[in-house]
């Protein structure tokens, strides 16, 4: 087991070696006139047309996915007020059977519920991944034009902490992403 002296140790000498390398690539960037960029990564991805599309496209999958569940939902419900309703004028073998009826038809009901909830979040996953594979190519191309050697991005998590506005193509880049995606 690890002391705490011993942790703060560990993480202060990864902190340095993490910050000599960083110095040293810039260092060797610097003196071969490597050209930097980055890019807003979320402005990027959500000003691109392709995936407000996506997103439309999604969402009236989804619309129709969620419909059907709560169809499901609705014939439960209605099935389980009908035998609170008239349960008890039934007689006993007939009120166990339709209790032991509706518990299944609850259980498919969230096994079903589940299994789109599964099915939504693996087409978003997918409607995304295609997204993004469509920026990076172009961002891949966009930069061999421009004779970028390299381009950051920025994340809500700060993986680029500063970046001098002149080294920022996100709009420029974004403009040109959706021309591309328009046929222009």
């Amino acid at each position: 087991m690890i002391g705490q002296t011993n942790k703060f140790f560990l993480w202060s000498l990864l902190a340095a070696l993490s910050l000599l390398v960083a110095i040293n690539l810039f260092l060797i960037f610097r003196s071969q006139n490597v050209r930097i960029a980055y890019v807003r990564s979320h402005d990027l991805i959500n000003g691109y047309r392709g995936t407000l599309d996506a997103r439309t496209e999604f969402e009236k999958k989804k619309s129709t996915m969620t419909a059907n569940v709560d169809s499901l939902r609705a014939n439960v419900e209605r099935a389980t007020a009908s035998f609170r309703e008239n349960g008890m004028t039934m007689p006993l073998r007939d009120r166990q059977n339709r209790a032991h009826e509706l518990e299944t038809l609850q259980q498919q009901y969230l096994q079903y519920s589940e299994a789109i909830e599964n099915k939504i979040q693996e087409e978003d996953n997918k409607m995304m991944s295609a997204v993004l594979s469509q920026v990076n190519s172009f961002v891949e191309s966009y930069a061999k034009e421009a004779k970028l050697n390299v381009v950051m991005g920025t994340t809500l998590s700060g993986s680029l902490l500063y970046g001098d506005q002149d080294l920022d193509i996100t709009d420029a880049l974004l403009r040109e992403l959706n021309d591309h995606y328009q046929g222009k």
